[in-house]
């Protein structure tokens, strides 16, 4: 009877725990999640204004007086694409882990619920949250085959201009240029398609309720 009710004890006091995290944990799980997904869209915004800064640098060289000048600020202007597209890579990696994180702890609290009932709620909600994601890296991918399209192009222009930027050299790449901004065109939408979906996701799983109207 003594080693029943000690095994009792010690299982109630550590379910209490156990729920007593889960209930200080959770929400800070979903705002952490949020968060992340706000920093990755920010990312995102950011890297499709340098899209159209580096296509309008490349754009430029045409007209400009100063041809190495404009050389060096289209090159400038690659490099910091480059960058910001290995800052919302971090980003998203972030984001990743993250989401698998809340995903998996979803998972084991769920175990602790009372009823089958609760519990297909529970895994309702978790699997539609990650069939969401799921979505979201599809357009990610989405966006890395536009991003990755567009730096070859790029690249080609840069190493020819680097070589010949007399004239000739600049009416031979303007066919080069013109596909460039296709192809930044294409990479915008993904960006902005992505981006309007983390918006979407971000306002399903806010933790903060809506405004009270405003009082007359």
């Amino acid at each position: 009877m003594m080693h029943f009710r000690t095994t009792f004890l010690i299982f109630t006091v550590t379910t209490c725990v156990s729920l007593a995290a889960c209930g200080a944990a959770g929400p800070k799980r979903i705002d952490a999640t949020t968060s992340s997904m706000r920093d990755t869209k920010s990312m995102l915004d950011r890297g499709g204004e340098q899209v159209a800064s580096v296509v309008a640098a490349a754009r430029a060289i045409e007209s400009a007086q100063d041809r190495t000048r404009a050389f060096e600020d289209f090159s400038k202007a690659m490099d910091r694409l480059e960058a910001d597209a290995k800052k919302a890579q971090s980003a998203w990696a972030s984001l990743t882990s993250r989401t698998e994180e809340y995903v998996k702890a979803w998972e084991a609290e769920s175990a602790a619920l009372s009823s089958d009932a609760s519990k297909q709620v529970a895994a309702s909600r978790r699997e539609a949250f990650a069939s969401r994601f799921a979505s979201l890296q599809a357009d990610l991918a989405s966006v890395k085959s536009a991003y990755g399209d567009l730096m070859t192009k790029l690249s080609d222009i840069r190493i020819l201009l680097a070589n010949d930027l007399t004239q000739d050299g600049i009416d031979a790449v303007r066919p080069f240029v013109a596909e460039a901004e296709k192809s930044a065109a294409a990479l915008q939408t993904s960006i902005s398609n992505l981006s309007a979906k983390l918006e979407l996701e971000m306002q399903s799983s806010s933790t903060v309720g809506p405004k009270p109207p405003a009082t007359k």
